[in-house]
């Protein structure tokens, strides 16, 4: 039996090189639902700043910093070449299968505004994700 689909705020990696991949966190992060998006780039911003990526002085120099030099923080992302992405998602699922702990959700595409009707428009498709722990 899978649980019914839930409402929350996914925050991930994004790799630049396969190297840097073995230093960060691969699980999801699961952020309440009813988080506001500047709360949730200030959890971006700290996970960034005290990720593996940076050394001690690096993390004091930068962390309270709304945008630092070199760092890109356009709609959910925050980083560099290696950043944080947040999403939005309504059918979060979480359920064990055999040894396994999967996490099941669908990534809505990319939107971007059509500037002749004055709106958001999606511009690529959904993707359903799918992590096993």
């Amino acid at each position: 039996m899978r649980p019914k689909a839930r409402s929350a705020w996914i925050v991930e990696w994004v790799h630049y090189r396969d190297d840097i991949r073995s230093l960060l966190d691969s699980r999801p992060h699961i952020l309440p639902h009813r988080w506001n998006t500047d709360r949730i780039k200030d959890y971006m911003r700290v996970l960034y700043w005290n990720s593996p990526l940076h050394n001690p002085i690096e993390t004091l120099v930068h962390i309270n910093k709304k945008k630092p030099q070199g760092i890109f923080v356009e709609g959910m992302t925050y980083g560099d070449a290696t950043h944080l992405r947040a999403t939005f998602t309504r059918d979060l699922k979480i359920f064990r299968q055999a040894q396994k702990l999967v996490m099941e959700w669908t990534q809505p595409g990319r939107r971007e505004l059509d500037r002749e009707k004055g709106r958001l428009v999606q511009v690529s498709d959904d993707v359903s994700r799918r992590v096993e722990l």
